[in-house]
């Protein structure tokens, strides 16, 4: 069986099944074949709780599924078929009654379990076209035509369409080149054995290291110190996207994500202006005061943002944190303040203050010999972003509601 971004097809479709609530799957196959994918599914342990039933043919198919769940469907899909993501598309659907709706005439095929059940000896062609012959057969539309993985093209050609949807319609300028470099690293280690939460703490240990080589001052080991955080900002996608290839996603990933990246940067920047002190000819004692700035504010940051994702987002994903301006926000509990013009200026900025867009800043700072530019930047940005979410999170809600209790 193939394997797309290291795992098998049928894995990835069984997975995503369950992710989406399905009650459990019939696998049909010979006794041969059984028995060695009875082998490597039990030796998913994602799977252990899904239930999974053995089936040798489709005039067994409706006992089988009754004995999973009470339904009126079933969806077909074969093993070698990937994008498994279609799965939940096709099950939220609906089949005729006593008809089906297909993908493709090869699956996948969303079955009535009435005409299973009225012509049990058919094998599946054969009943596709006896429900086309009597117009009971309909085509379902997905945005993307999955692919059977007969050939190795067509297991490139399926890795290549997985991995481009990995992007994020989130990243910035800056980032949609490093998902370059990042995504041609994730590929070769998605057939390891490898936990993106380990990647996620070696990102973390590269950014203390370079936090740790900056705050040493001179040119060499400020630029090391900057290369190494750019460094450091392509890592920072790799877990994820092996996370989200593999179906590795999870809540303590999310956190360990979000406090290794702040981790990250408050190392670097905190190093940075120490490493500006440094700096025979710059060793003003005005960085040691820009360091604490810059720690104060990125640590008041974080336990806001904390307190947000914890109380409001229920996720770990920084990416769920909202400002009230901000347009598509899913704030429940909170009426959005009216945005004024200091609130549309921030916006606006947004981009400049963007992770991967500063980290590109500092890399080109530090090659032309001026890091100490940015650490003003990383102080001034610190406090700014600290006074605003405490202005739009916290005073502002707490006086319009004495304002409402008046």
């Amino acid at each position: 069986m193939a394997r797309v971004c290291g795992l098998p097809a049928l894995v990835r479709t069984l997975l995503v099944l369950q992710r989406n609530d399905h009650a459990g799957a019939v696998i049909l196959t010979d006794k041969e074949a059984r028995e060695v994918w009875h082998a490597r599914l039990s030796a998913e342990p994602r799977l252990l709780g899904y239930k999974l039933e053995w089936s040798s043919g489709m005039q067994d198919l409706p006992a089988s599924v009754g004995r999973l769940s009470q339904t009126d469907q079933v969806l077909y899909w074969p093993g070698d078929l990937t994008f498994g993501r279609h799965a939940p598309q096709m099950v939220a659907a609906k089949a005729p009654e006593g008809g089906a709706l297909v993908g493709a005439l090869d699956g996948p095929v969303l079955l009535s379990l009435k005409a299973l059940e009225e012509r049990p000896e058919l094998a599946l062609p054969q009943l596709l076209e006896a429900l086309r012959g009597a117009g009971n057969l309909e085509e379902a539309t997905l945005d993307l035509k999955p692919v059977h993985l007969l050939h190795e093209a067509d297991t490139r050609r399926a890795e290549e369409a997985l991995l481009f949807s990995l992007r994020k319609d989130a990243d910035g300028v800056v980032a949609n080149y490093d998902r370059y470099i990042s995504l041609f690293i994730s590929r070769r280690l998605m057939g390891l054995p490898i936990s993106p939460n380990w990647i996620t703490f070696g990102a973390a240990l590269l950014g203390l290291a370079c936090g740790l080589a900056a705050s040493v001052g001179g040119y060499w080991w400020l630029l090391a110190g900057a290369l190494g955080f750019q460094l450091n900002s392509i890592m920072d996608g790799i877990d994820g996207e092996i996370a989200r290839a593999k179906l590795l996603e999870s809540r303590l990933g999310q956190w360990l994500d979000t406090i290794a990246d702040d981790s990250c940067n408050l190392f670097f920047t905190v190093g940075a202006a120490v490493g500006c002190y440094n700096t025979p000819e710059w060793g003003s004692q005005f960085y040691l005061w820009l360091a604490g700035i810059i720690g104060f504010g990125f640590i008041v940051t974080a336990i806001m943002e904390y307190h947000y994702l914890i109380t409001v987002a229920h996720s770990g994903d920084l990416n769920e944190f909202r400002m009230p301006w901000e347009e598509g926000d899913d704030d429940k509990e909170e009426e959005p303040a009216q945005a004024g013009p200091v609130a549309r200026l921030l916006q606006s900025l947004k981009f400049v203050v963007r992770r991967d867009t500063f980290v590109f800043l500092t890399t080109v700072f530090a090659l032309v010999g001026q890091l100490r530019i940015m650490v003003w930047f990383f102080a001034l940005g610190a406090s700014v972003v600290w006074v605003t979410i405490l202005v739009y999170r916290v005073i502002l809600p707490r006086v319009r509601g004495k304002g409402a209790g008046a």
